[in-house]
């Protein structure tokens, strides 16, 4: 069946099954685990001496959504906070650092996010090494530390010392613990975003912080309960409960096995033969309401491949998938090293990751699907470090059917990629597009597709191929942004942009793109054309700008570099009433096989001064040098 009209069929049984059930109508429940305690900088909870907190091997975690991340905010801490403590462990500007009674700081590399919940943890072994823990991955290490000192001082929550009572954490907190072993990163992520029973081996205090309301806080694994302030009396010094929104709930994947939870529902990512597979992972994370988090701990080095017999289940609930949380995978720099593959050889014309709203997509090597990630009535998530079509090097294209991405009907807020590297997408190979936005009926807003390499290998100079139907390919949708990507080696346009009577493609944004080039700028990788506005005979594009507004922000940054493609620079369909009102200024356009800019997209015509134009943004006359 041609491209075209299979993705007619899509969108009609698409637009089908979404009037028989509707996922909006469903009641969007937040993520937690009860309750929290909100801290203003001066509030603490007070856990009195016992000597089973003066350990020296130990491990401390927490989630903590810190609302203020200047100077020292104490997480917990033992001792008397002037100029020594038996242990503390708070942030400072942001890092999470540790004190044993002795100088110096271990500190540790990563600034824990401003408003947003993060699981930190801090571990030290027998030899006297520490290492940090940002949402279960190593963030620092140091070697050789001293051990904490012995005393008798009490223990505090979100306050340092009994004496200095300073450096209060200011922000939410929730499911502190203190185990008396430094736990592995596997252990970390196995339970942090889980509640605990309070039996689990070495746990020596666990405040999971749920109680919701009185003064005290019961310590569900042992004896060590705490009070809020410092007394039984409601005091300022308290915190205050609040509903908990973080993230405890949590599934680690540890096979690449394909078969389903054995009980659905029950909150255990366990098949028959208790593994933890992806399938059975998404599963667990549709019967749990709220925002579910989806790990990896797969033994083994290497590249893990996952080849399902038939398509994922569809998201019905907010998630995190997170494929850098297997051991050795890293998004911290491009190129970045992705471990988790999923290969869609064996699963028929089935979507890999069919996903709802309020979701992240991270660290995923997605080939061989129908669609690699679509994004249906979909909106506010976060698609970052995947590779979409290729390999797991980045090198070799193996491409999805479709696309890469696609997103339909009204998804909104999507993000494709970031301003950071680290959270750059390599989409390349890919059979229609690598990332279709279209309106079938409802149009896709306010999407950002940014600082990705499209169409092109992990290193930016080598063309991958596949866009047929244009690399970036939108159709009927209004305010979205194309910023900063390498768009190369696409077999058509760079960029189509396109609209119909019924869906004009309105006020969309393209600036900052290297098309046509790799990623030097200098040396040409062209696509089949640049871009083009109305392409397939859907010539309803308006108020399109490429390249800078002209407002002397910024005017350099936002021309895009287009050159090197076998067509035109960028061309606009020839339409007098429909196709208007489209900016293209200050880009950089040279070397492309035909024209720079062809309005109408029909080659070379004269100018015809003085007449009211008719045509593709009204026929500009190009401009006649007539003296030097």
């Amino acid at each position: 069946m041609p491209s075209k009209y299979r993705r007619l069929l899509t969108a009609t049984l698409f637009l089908f099954a979404f009037l028989l059930i509707n996922p909006w109508t469903r009641p969007l429940q937040a993520a937690g685990s009860g309750s929290a305690l909100s801290f203003d900088g001066n509030d603490r909870v007070y856990v009195p001496h016992n000597a089973n907190l003066n350990a020296t091997v130990f491990t401390y975690e927490a989630w903590i959504y810190p609302t203020n991340i200047s100077a020292e905010k104490s997480i917990v801490s033992k001792g008397t906070g002037l100029g020594g403590a038996d242990s503390l462990f708070q942030i400072l500007n942001g890092r999470m650092r540790l004190f044993t009674n002795t100088f110096p700081w271990h500190q540790a590399n990563t600034v824990v996010p401003l408003n947003a919940w993060s699981h930190v943890a801090v571990t030290r072994d027998a030899a006297g090494t520490v290492t940090f823990y940002l949402n279960g991955v190593p963030d620092g290490s140091v070697t050789g530390t001293s051990a904490p000192t012995p005393g008798t001082n009490n223990f505090y929550i979100g306050l340092q010392g009994a004496t200095c009572q300073c450096n209060g954490f200011i922000g939410q907190m929730d499911e502190v613990r203190v185990w008396n072993v430094a736990r592995t990163q596997s252990e970390i992520q196995a339970t942090m975003s889980q509640s605990l029973t309070g039996s689990e081996p070495n746990l020596i205090s666990y405040w999971n912080f749920d109680a919701g309301s009185g003064q005290t806080v019961s310590d569900m694994a042992g004896t060590n309960d705490g009070t809020l302030g410092e007394t039984a009396a409601i005091s300022t010094d308290d915190p205050a409960w609040v509903a908990s929104t973080a993230p405890i709930s949590s599934f680690v994947v540890n096979s690449t096995d394909d078969a389903g939870d054995a009980n659905p529902g029950d909150g255990v990512c366990a098949t028959a033969v208790a593994q933890c597979t992806l399938r059975a992972a998404i599963e667990e994370a549709n019967a749990q309401p709220g925002t579910d988090t989806i790990y990896f701990n797969i033994p083994g080095g290497g590249v893990h491949t996952f080849t399902p017999a038939s398509a994922y289940p569809a998201m019905t609930e907010s998630v995190v998938i997170d494929g850098t949380t297997q051991p050795g995978a890293s998004c911290a720099a491009w190129p970045p090293t992705l471990l988790i593959e999923l290969d869609g050889t064996n699963a028929g014309s089935a979507n890999a990751l069919d996903i709802r709203g309020n979701s992240t997509v991270r660290g995923l090597v997605i080939n061989r699907f129908f669609n690699g990630i679509h994004l249906a009535n979909s909106s506010n998530n976060h698609i970052e470090c995947n590779f979409l079509g290729t390999d797991a090097s980045g090198t070799s294209a193996l491409g999805n059917t479709l696309a890469g991405v696609y997103i339909q009907q009204i998804s909104i807020a999507n993000t494709i990629g970031g301003a950071a590297d680290s959270q750059r997408n390599l989409i390349a190979g890919n059979g229609d597009e690598q990332i279709g936005l279209f309106n079938y009926g409802s149009a896709p807003n306010n999407n950002v597709i940014e600082n990705n390499y499209i169409g092109t290998d992990v290193s930016g100079t080598v063309a991958l191929g596949g866009g047929n139907f244009g690399a970036i390919a939108l159709f009927g949708g209004n305010g979205n942004a194309i910023l900063n990507n390498l768009i190369s080696g696409n077999a058509s346009m760079g960029i189509e942009i396109s609209g119909d009577a019924g869906r004009i493609a309105n006020g969309n944004i393209v600036q900052g793109n290297l098309i046509g080039t790799d990623v030097s700028g200098s040396t040409f990788l062209g696509n089949g054309s640049g871009i083009s506005l109305g392409a397939f005979g859907n010539p309803y594009v308006q108020n399109t700008l490429v390249g800078t507004n002209g407002d002397g922000v910024n005017d350099a940054a936002e021309g895009n570099l287009i050159a090197g493609n076998i067509g035109n620079g960028v061309e606009l369909s020839a339409s007098s009433a429909t196709n208007i009102n489209n900016l293209v200024r200050r880009n950089s356009i040279y070397g492309n096989g035909a024209l720079g800019i062809d309005l109408g997209n029909d080659g070379a015509t004269a100018n015809d001064l003085d007449d009211a134009d008719g045509g593709s943004n009204y026929l500009q006359n190009y401009p006649i040098l007539t003296a030097v």
